[in-house]
């Protein structure tokens, strides 16, 4: 959950890393072959970008922590979650794997059209581009639908350290754990050129947070939020942050890439100044 295992995501996003521009010419086309595989198939394992605990580099690890869940509940992810988190929290669209009924409602993914282009196109699929194949285990790092009401939900629950309408869905003591500032900045490292889905990291990445266990701390007193907020982002423009003293939260799904796209990361700023004011 920290990210520090060294397992990293596919090619598509680790073209942009530094770390990966100086690997040698074969560990590149391995790396990019086993990035096709994990485009396929997410839990792909290797190789390795360093060893666990050495550096950080944003990746797999929660995928497997939803494997490890199935294994130790005898469950699926989807039946652990919506038995211990969905129906809890009341949050009615949400799935993994969302109804017939209720799949009119899906928001189609779109992406703009080149750094400076005004034109955002829908993308020709709906949902997340993963194939599921043989694959029986669910992703936990993206296969989840949900809404902004429903994950308003999630993060108001985290707001109360893990309660919710009388509900406690994790501990105190392991929300204190989720929160506790690691020993890397929040984003993976990656040069500053444009990436057609991860947009340019100049905007987001910030060494003065920290990262936790799937959640962002933040340490800059000039940030949009105050220091000591918590927050996290989806690929597609997805983003939330909320303060513990204020008791306020902030939540953006815009649903489209590039990642940091300068016209949302403007809308996110001004948003969050709003908001904790």
């Amino acid at each position: 959950m920290s990210h520090t295992s060294g397992f990293a995501y596919n090619s598509l996003m680790m073209i942009t890393s530094k770390k990966f521009r100086n690997l040698s010419t074969f560990m590149k086309l391995n790396l990019f072959i086993r990035g096709i595989v994990t485009y396929i198939y997410p839990f792909s394992k290797g190789p390795r970008l360093f060893e666990a605990g050495t550096n950080f580099k944003y990746g797999t690890g929660l995928g497997f922590v939803g494997m490890m869940i199935e294994k130790v509940s005898g469950q699926s992810l989807e039946e652990y979650c919506k038995e211990n988190i969905f129906n809890p929290l009341n949050m009615t669209n949400t799935f993994f794997t969302i109804p017939k009924e209720k799949k009119h409602k899906i928001v189609p993914l779109g992406i703009r059209q080149g750094k400076k282009s005004k034109v955002i196109r829908k993308m020709p699929f709906i949902g997340q581009p993963y194939f599921r194949f043989w694959r029986k285990s669910y992703y936990g790092g993206t296969e989840i639908f949900s809404s902004p009401n429903d994950f308003a939900k999630f993060v108001q629950c985290l707001m109360n350290k893990g309660s919710f309408n009388g509900h406690q869905i994790i501990s105190e003591l392991s929300f204190n754990e989720m929160v506790k500032p690691g020993d890397f900045d929040q984003m993976f490292e990656r040069d500053d050129n444009y990436n057609f889905l991860m947009g340019e990291n100049g905007r987001i990445k910030n060494k003065m947070n920290r990262y936790g266990l799937g959640l962002t701390i933040s340490f800059d007193p000039n940030d949009s939020r105050p220091v000591g907020s918590i927050a996290h982002g989806g690929a597609a423009c997805t983003f939330f942050s909320f303060n513990l003293e204020k008791q306020k939260g902030a939540l953006i799904f815009s649903n489209f890439y590039p990642y940091n796209d300068k016209e949302w990361h403007d809308m996110v700023v001004a948003f969050e100044k709003e908001v904790y004011a």
